[in-house]
């Protein structure tokens, strides 16, 4: 989802998404703290 002008926090749902692997998020202007809920992202890289 890099360099997709996306703006705000990271929502709490991707924690839902345990089989995700690679996550880019240059280019964006997220902000706010990596959730809790991303620890169920366990192959997660």
């Amino acid at each position: 989802i890099s360099r997709n002008n996306l703006s705000g926090p990271i929502p709490w749902e991707l924690g839902r998404l345990v089989r995700l692997e690679i996550l880019f998020f240059y280019d964006n202007s997220i902000n706010g703290s990596i959730l809790a809920s991303i620890n169920n992202c366990t192959s997660l890289q």
